[in-house]
């Protein structure tokens, strides 16, 4: 759930950006911070681990509008994709918010993407939550690579594997150029705010 702090008037959302390992996490955030924060990515917080990949997050505060008078602070977060890191991707979904499960269009990373979005779903039922209860985006990325001839899964495949049941708003992305990127991260922002705007209304005094 979000925080709303009443006494000076700040909303708090967490946003986690998960998926298998090399799906484009972490390049859809530097995307966002490179859109919100110009060339200067101090406000991105990486942990690598000697291979280069993420460890435990990328972590991004971005300022928002307001909304009723509260400040909107969004922080996003991106998850270990390597299996060896399940203990951290659960600590990493305490307190979401919102999700953006971005999943690697290649069509040899079919099975993979189907595998991550299980372990999702069993993260959040540990922490008593459905998936289909909590914003969601899908994003298909790497849509870019059908350009140099490397097999991609369609995006009715893709919808077919992994949004048949949540019917969540699906978008082709390239993290890579930064294609539909920011219009994920609109899009998942703004079903973040409803849920708050609605958990703010029933803090109201009656």
């Amino acid at each position: 759930m979000s925080i709303i702090t009443v006494h000076n008037k700040t909303i708090q959302l967490k946003i986690v950006y998960y998926g298998p390992e090399d799906s484009g996490k972490t390049s859809s955030i530097k995307s966002i911070g490179q859109a919100y924060h110009g060339d200067s990515q101090s406000d991105i917080i990486s942990l690598k681990t000697k291979e280069g990949n993420t460890l435990f997050f990328d972590f991004l505060p971005v300022d928002m509008k307001t909304i009723d008078g509260y400040r909107v602070r969004t922080l996003l977060y991106t998850i270990p994709g390597h299996v060896k890191y399940d203990v951290t991707r659960k600590l990493v979904l305490n307190g979401v918010d919102a999700i953006v499960f971005v999943a690697d269009s290649r069509a040899v990373c079919r099975q993979a993407n189907k595998k991550s979005l299980e372990q999702l779903k069993d993260s959040l039922s540990q922490q008593n939550k459905d998936l289909t209860d909590i914003p969601l985006v899908m994003q298909y990325n790497k849509s870019d690579l059908s350009d140099q001839g490397i097999p991609l899964l369609s995006f009715e495949t893709l919808e077919i594997d992994l949004n048949q049941i949540t019917k969540a708003p699906a978008y082709k992305t390239s993290s890579a150029i930064g294609n539909n990127i920011l219009a994920v991260f609109r899009k998942i922002t703004s079903m973040a705010l409803a849920d708050a705007h609605k958990n703010l209304a029933d803090q109201a005094p009656q």
